[in-house]
C-alpha cells in the first residue's frame, strides 16, 4: 500500500475540497483573528473528537486528520472570548447524531429566511442545542420555516388527523357533538360551506338523539 507524503496529501487534500488551509482561523462569530493556542475550548473539542475518533473520514489521508479539516473551515466553532460572553454555546459532541457530515462545536445565532412567509428568522444557539442534542436530530437538519409558520403547519397538520380519525366511520354514525367539532374544524380551515354542511348535520343529529331520549 502506498505511503503519501505530507505534501502529496497537501495537494489532494486542496483538490477534493475547492480550497486551501487558512493557517488565520476567523472566528465566525466576533469575526476577530484567532490564535489556535490560546483557544482552550476550541482545543478541547477538537482534541476529543480525535481521542474518541469520532468523525470516521478523518483518518483518510485525503482529509488529513481533524487539524487540517479544521483548516478548511469543515467545523462550526467559535473563539473563548464569545463563549465566555454568551455569543456562543459549547456542544456536547457525544450527543449529536451525525455520520457524514461534522458535529457542532459551538452553536451561535444564525439568521435564515422562511420558505413559507419569506421573512427573516433567527436559529437561536439554544434552539440549536436543543434540536442537535435533546431531539437528536441529524446535525445537517436546519428548520426551513419560522417559529410562527412552523406552529401553523403543526396545527394544520393536527387539524387534518383529528378530521380524518372523526370521518373514518363514516357520517351516519357520528354523534352530534362530533359533528359540532369536524364543523369548528371545518372552520378553522377556512372552508366555510362544509361548516356549515356540518353545522346543519349536528342539529338534525341532535334532535333525533333527544327523541329517544
Amino acid at each position: 500500500m502506498k505511503r503519501f507524503k505530507k505534501s502529496e496529501i497537501s495537494e489532494m487534500t486542496e483538490l477534493i475540497h475547492g480550497e486551501k488551509p487558512n493557517k488565520k482561523q476567523i472566528c465566525p462569530v466576533c469575526k476577530s483573528t484567532c490564535n489556535r493556542k490560546v483557544t482552550k475550548i476550541l482545543n478541547q473539542q477538537l482534541e476529543l473528537i480525535k481521542e474518541k475518533e469520532l468523525l470516521w473520514y478523518s483518518s483518510h489521508p485525503w482529509h488529513g486528520g481533524i487539524d487540517r479539516l479544521f483548516e478548511l473551515s469543515h467545523f462550526e466553532w467559535a473563539c473563548d472570548s464569545c463563549i465566555e460572553q454568551g455569543k456562543a454555546l459549547t456542544s456536547e459532541i457525544e450527543k449529536q447524531k451525525f455520520c457524514d457530515y461534522p458535529p457542532y462545536l459551538m452553536y451561535f445565532d444564525k439568521i435564515r429566511e422562511c420558505e413559507k412567509c419569506n421573512d427573516s428568522f433567527t436559529f437561536s444557539k439554544e434552539e440549536q442545542k436543543y434540536w442537535y442534542e435533546e431531539l437528536e436530530f441529524w446535525v445537517q437538519s436546519i428548520p426551513k420555516n419560522c417559529k410562527d409558520c412552523r406552529k401553523k403547519i403543526r396545527k394544520k397538520k393536527s387539524v387534518n388527523t383529528e378530521l380524518s380519525m372523526l370521518l373514518e366511520n363514516g357520517n351516519e354514525n357520528i354523534s352530534s357533538k362530533n359533528l359540532y367539532r369536524i364543523a369548528e374544524l371545518y372552520e378553522e380551515m377556512g372552508k366555510e360551506e362544509k361548516m356549515k354542511m356540518y353545522l346543519t348535520k349536528a342539529k338534525k343529529r341532535m334532535k333525533k338523539e333527544n327523541g329517544k331520549k
